[in-house]
């Protein structure tokens, strides 16, 4: 059902109450942690070029959990390197394995990982959601953080990464390993914490969905409820309803909000884009489509949000019901001049090269 403008001060008083009452029950929340460096990745070369990089690198440990992956140059890489005796762990959703049209090429994946002295688990999961995270970590002192999948049409998607060295890489850790826990592993890994570097600035804060936190949502409703200048979105899927009447919320007490969107399965009535797109347009919000390359069947993938040209939000989780409340996803809160500029440039870039008011063909 469209939410119309004429209902528009009922919805934001009952957008407001939730979004407190996600952040009173959001016991994962939590502050942000300074003395961190963050580096803004943007489409596949550069997140696949810095994930080669850390793993060849590696010192002591690989941990990787993943939702899409068969990129034979990415394979190849874990089981070399756990050739050379470095202890890596991967951890995958298990649906691929269930479902007939993926299921061979899984395994083949998992006995070559295997076969190479890599630890595979699959986290336990049930037809009703997935585990979508796409996480790297690095000796627990480095992690890689986003939306990138690595698959083997993957890099042709729009999406970002950050990359993340600091104390704020613990929290990943210890999400990792509460999943390595979970999933019957009892390698647990023992390593030092990430310790702040020094003169180093970015704030950041962990946020996931997972079971009994949707610190994700409560950091997507937050930085909305709070933003008083700008929200600049690019997102694949925008349909959780608290998100959409906090943007309306927004736009009612005269934040810029502009939205791109991707348009893949909209005609075909397999996105909820399209329904979204309506709302937001009949409300007065600027929203646009991602202009994809269907030659390469390219999507945008991304689910990031700049708010104020301050901070930024970025993650695995799609802004749906599903991505923010049932499945298992990562996502990270950011605060640092560069990465937000960075995000903040790629969004303009987008806005007036790569979108159009019309549905692409």
């Amino acid at each position: 059902m469209k939410i119309s403008s004429s209902n528009f001060p009922a919805m934001e008083r009952s957008q407001l109450r939730d979004s407190k009452e996600i952040r009173k029950t959001n016991s994962g929340s939590k502050p942000k942690e300074t003395g961190n460096t963050v580096a803004p990745l943007i489409d596949g070369p550069a997140i696949f070029a810095s994930a080669k990089e850390m793993m060849k690198s590696a010192e002591s440990t690989i941990q990787l959990e993943m939702y899409s992956l068969d990129r034979k140059e990415m394979l190849d890489l874990l089981c070399s390197e756990a050739n050379k005796g470095i202890n890596v762990q991967v951890m995958l959703d298990p649906s691929h394995e269930r479902n007939p049209r993926y299921s061979d090429g899984f395994k083949k994946m998992k006995a070559k990982l295997k076969a190479n002295g890599v630890e595979v688990l699959n986290f336990p999961t049930d037809k009703r959601w997935i585990d979508h995270v796409k996480l790297l970590i690095v000796d627990g002192k480095s992690a890689l953080v986003g939306g990138m999948n690595w698959g083997e049409h993957s890099s042709f998607n729009h999406d970002a990464d950050v990359k993340l060295e600091g104390p704020a890489v613990n929290y990943y850790r210890n999400f990792f390993n509460d999943g390595w826990k979970r999933s019957g592993g009892e390698n647990i890994l023992e390593l030092p914490k990430a310790e702040k570097i020094p003169g180093a600035t970015a704030e950041i804060a962990g946020a996931c969905t997972n079971t009994g936190d949707h610190s994700i949502k409560s950091a997507v409703v937050k930085s909305i409820d709070k933003a008083k200048k700008s929200i600049h979105m690019e997102t694949f899927i925008l349909s959780d309803k608290d998100i959409v009447a906090g943007l309306l919320a927004a736009k009612h007490r005269g934040v810029e909000v502009k939205v791109l969107m991707d348009p893949t399965g909209v005609k075909n009535g397999a996105s909820l884009n399209g329904q979204t797109f309506e709302t937001l347009k009949d409300a007065g919000i600027e929203v646009k489509w991602y202009t994809v390359d269907t030659s390469v069947h390219q999507m945008l993938h991304a689910k990031w949000g700049v708010f104020d040209d301050q901070e930024l939000l970025v993650g695995s989780a799609n802004w749906s019901r599903n991505g923010l409340t049932k499945n298992r996803e990562i996502g990270i809160h950011v605060k640092d001049e560069n990465t937000t500029t960075a995000f903040e440039e790629q969004f303009q870039h987008d806005w007036v090269k790569r979108s159009s008011d019309k549905l692409p063909v």
